[in-house]
């Protein structure tokens, strides 16, 4: 089964489909029932191809719009900081030696999730050829229709795509048949909902994660996997956890969902089981933008 890493050039854990594969009644039925369940799981993978499809260029197209408006919160911020008369060059110089700084001023100023901003070091190599003088100013009437796009039309476009049958039995389940909203670290707050994951669990995670060397942000499943072995988990669960992590379906892991892929290894390593769909207290404010029919919430403080 290792051996298809050499072949599949991909970062997720593959699937294996176990089966008879021919059509002529069994001579010994004692696998009949895992037979049956796996065909079901191929066939329902199957049907459910064109969907994954679609929704991940949506989310392509989510990140993407994402990344460029943070973008233009640099640039504008940028080019606020620059002098009117003199001193230009050498102001220009300072921001961009100061350029971790900036994004922090920038981050904390609008709220934005720092998984969504680019490498430093590569944009200050950018930044060494730009006149800041010349950037446009912030127009915040784009950016509102920006923000109109991603909380409103993104999620109207969600709705039209149909719920897998997991996600309609869960959608139809009152919240007293749920499994985890009772007596399970993954219920949710009373009176309201907030992330689970606390500021010091946060603080770990995010220092876990720098290790990891990320790349604009995120980390691919190369990369992951490894680090998520070690906990010794059976590759079912870490597939599981790695399928509720990867909540944009991009093939990596952010912060944020860096740090829901640990909580659920710690928590499978307490001994609590893997839910089938992520609970809501366990989905970051910067991605409730993928769950439409949920109510907002606001940012949690984002650790460097």
């Amino acid at each position: 089964m290792w051996a298809l890493g050499k072949v599949i050039k991909t970062p997720e854990v593959m699937r294996v489909y176990i089966g008879s594969f021919w059509d002529q009644p069994l001579h010994n039925t004692e696998n009949q029932k895992l037979f049956e369940d796996e065909m079901t799981d191929l066939l329902t993978d199957l049907h459910s191809l064109p969907r994954n499809n679609a929704m991940r260029k949506v989310n392509e197209l989510v990140k993407r719009a994402r990344l460029a408006k943070v973008h233009a919160f640099i640039i504008g911020h940028l080019k606020s900081q620059m002098p009117s008369m003199f001193g230009k060059e050498k102001k220009q110089k300072k921001l961009i030696a100061n350029l971790p700084e900036e994004f922090n001023k920038v981050r904390i100023q609008y709220q934005l999730p720092v998984s969504d901003f680019p490498n430093v070091q590569r944009f200050s190599q950018q930044l060494e050829v730009a006149d800041f003088v010349r950037f446009p100013k912030l127009n915040m009437r784009l950016i509102d229709e920006m923000e109109q796009v991603l909380s409103v039309d993104i999620p109207n476009l969600l709705r039209r795509f149909p719920l897998e049958p997991e996600q309609a039995a869960v959608a139809a389940a009152s919240v007293a048949g749920n499994p985890f909203a009772q007596a399970s670290p993954f219920a949710p707050a009373q009176l309201g909902i907030t992330w689970m994951i606390g500021d010091q669990d946060m603080e770990n995670y995010a220092r876990t994660f720098a290790t990891l060397n990320p790349q604009d942000g995120k980390v691919n499943g190369a990369v992951v996997r490894p680090l998520f072995l070690e906990s010794q988990l059976p590759s079912n669960d870490l597939m599981k956890i790695w399928a509720l992590s990867d909540i944009d379906r991009d093939a990596s892991l952010d912060l944020d969902e860096f740090a829901v892929a640990s909580y659920l290894v710690h928590a499978r390593l307490a001994g609590e089981e893997i839910p089938n769909q992520l609970p809501e207290s366990l989905i970051p404010a910067s991605k409730r933008i993928y769950f439409p029919d949920l109510p907002t919430m606001p940012s949690q403080q984002v650790h460097k």
